[in-house]
């Protein structure tokens, strides 16, 4: 909708924050300050009304139904200001950045960008807290927690505390939204034949398929800690290559690490284990596990985006 509305960036730093390639003019300088800006009456307190207006349509559409875009919008609204949050990349800091409300006080939020990936974001999040005087959380994917589960040594060896927040749906959610997804090439089976169209999500509590790439079956399906299902070859291309399910049990991780590990499956479970998690003494790491299903999630990230994109259509 802003394809045609000229952009400028104040980038006093000289640094490069336009992936999307939309600046058309860039000023090696601070922005000025307000008293010196000579903008239309009234503009400021328009964008804050369309601002309001979506946050009530983003509330509306996600109800109290604990889901992955809640759990990033509560996080922002319950979490003391001296708290930090360190996201994970993929869905986790793209939930933060669309769906945590504005507040006068907030906690700070970090995320590791760019290259770095998913790799060490468990490492990160306890190097926040070794550097933090408040409450540290951690929010995190499956997949990215699995890539770095050695990180968990922390706790015990550092002896440092981390309330980490897993978001399990079962692989790589952020994959859900793209076409390949639902491409019938990639949903057919992956030892020939085809699957079904709506594929496995690999879910744990589902089939619980161990998964693929980067080392996360094979071998590793001897582990006690690994939920295994019927033959692999009966996923979809899909599922097993791109969503690539661990179908790791994270609670007896966290028993292999020394953490606490809870799973809650609503939002005032979630609001009850956190304030726990924060407030117990001593404070000791964990795990509050939240399991959710990646079809559902695309469904409500869509259903929030047309609520969103009516209100600004409706002239708000």
């Amino acid at each position: 909708t802003l394809a045609d509305v000229p952009q400028i960036a104040f980038d006093p730093y000289g640094t490069w924050h336009d992936p999307a390639s939309v600046t058309g003019m860039r000023i090696h300088s601070a922005p000025p300050q307000p008293d010196r800006l000579d903008v239309e009456p009234g503009w400021l307190e328009s964008w804050s009304a369309v601002d309001a207006a979506a946050s009530s349509a983003i509330d509306q559409t996600l109800g109290d139904e604990l889901s992955e875009p809640l759990v990033a919008r509560k996080l922002g609204e319950w979490l003391p200001t001296d708290a930090t949050v360190f996201v994970a990349s993929s869905m986790p800091v793209r939930d933060v950045e669309e769906f945590v409300g504005v507040r006068d006080d907030p906690p700070r939020f970090l995320s590791n960008r760019g290259a770095n990936g998913i790799d060490g974001t468990v490492s990160s999040g306890f190097g926040a807290a070794a550097a933090s005087d408040g409450p540290v959380v951690l929010l995190i994917g499956d997949v990215a927690l699995a890539h770095d589960i050695g990180g968990l040594l922390a706790a015990r060896r550092l002896e440092l505390v981390l309330t980490i927040v897993l978001i399990d749906n079962g692989g790589g959610g952020i994959f859900d939204f793209l076409p390949i997804a639902q491409s019938p090439m990639a949903r057919g089976a992956a030892g020939g034949g085809q699957g079904s169209a709506g594929g496995d999500s690999g879910h744990p509590g589902g089939a619980g398929r161990a998964g693929g790439a980067g080392g996360m079956d094979g071998d590793m399906g001897s582990a006690g800690g690994v939920r295994r299902g019927g033959d692999p070859a009966e996923e979809d291309l899909y599922t097993r290559h791109v969503a690539t399910p661990t179908g790791l049990d994270f609670a007896q991780a966290a028993r292999l690490y020394g953490l606490e590990h809870e799973t809650v499956t609503d939002v005032l479970g979630f609001r009850a284990a956190l304030e726990r998690a924060l407030t117990q003494h001593p404070r000791r790491a964990g795990i509050i596990e939240v399991r959710t299903d990646r079809a559902e999630n695309v469904a409500l990230h869509r259903r929030a985006w047309a609520a969103v994109a009516g209100v600004l259509d409706g002239g708000v």
